[in-house]
């Protein structure tokens, strides 16, 4: 393990178990919830500079922080089975009528409008924001947040997409 972990663990910037590699058998793909970041949103506030996020990214392999041109960026998450499963759209407050129409080609976008996720392509509200203190989800963003030193009002975007598996990915630069 690498000493920037233990270090935050210690300092209880993060949980325990919050950069535990997850092991999936038989998983043919990897699924990773984005989330687009408007920095100018809190950017007063972040505690920690790029190059500093640089290094925390490279500390770890569950998360991974992309600085856009001016005040954006992506922070990346890579989802453990349970966690792709509370990743989706729902159509009502309840939970109810969770939305199988998303795919790669025709993903969620889940963009912040009236303090709800939206998904305006199939109508339906991001699961972990309706109730954020119940989803171990929505708990790890925010513990990935802490981690890079961004501001929650940051958070404007998220869409849940598919990887390949790391064999395949190398095979294409081959």
């Amino acid at each position: 393990r690498s000493t920037t972990e233990s270090a935050l663990k210690e300092r209880e910037i993060i949980k325990n178990n919050s950069l535990e590699k997850v092991e999936v058998k038989n998983c043919p793909v990897d699924e990773v919830l984005g989330i687009f970041l408007d920095f100018y949103s809190g950017r007063r506030d972040m505690n920690l500079n790029a190059k500093e996020c640089m290094a925390v990214t490279v500390s770890q392999n569950r998360f991974l922080l992309n600085h856009l041109i001016g005040n954006f960026g992506f922070l990346n998450m890579w989802l453990a089975p349970e966690e792709a499963e509370e990743a989706v759209g729902v159509i009502d407050a309840n939970g109810t009528e969770v939305c199988a129409n998303c795919n790669q080609a025709s993903p969620c976008v889940f963009i912040l409008a009236d303090k709800q996720f939206m998904c305006t392509s199939h109508q339906t509200v991001f699961l972990p924001a309706l109730k954020p203190d119940e989803s171990q989800l929505m708990q790890t963003i925010y513990q990935a947040l802490t981690l890079y030193g961004i501001p929650k009002p940051c958070m404007k975007e998220f869409v849940k997409f598919k990887l390949g598996p790391f064999s395949r990915r190398i095979e294409f630069f081959t």
